[in-house]
């Protein structure tokens, strides 16, 4: 059995502070990723709820 020492010593606390910038900027992007496609999805949604679909063509219904 093996005890996993800190790492976390003066010479490397800088470097270990710019990885973690770094990881939490790729989570922001992340997540922006995800609510852009949540909103395009939820409009995308109500663009077909809320559509005037009297409008549409004979043959639409049709092939219902």
């Amino acid at each position: 059995m093996s005890v996993r020492r800190s790492t976390t010593t003066p010479e490397n606390e800088g470097g270990q502070k710019e990885q973690e910038r770094v990881s939490a900027g790729r989570g922001k992007s992340f997540g922006r990723m995800v609510l852009f496609f949540l909103v395009i999805l939820l409009a995308v949604y109500f663009y077909f709820i809320l559509a005037d679909l009297s409008t549409a063509p004979k043959y639409v219904y049709s092939q219902f």
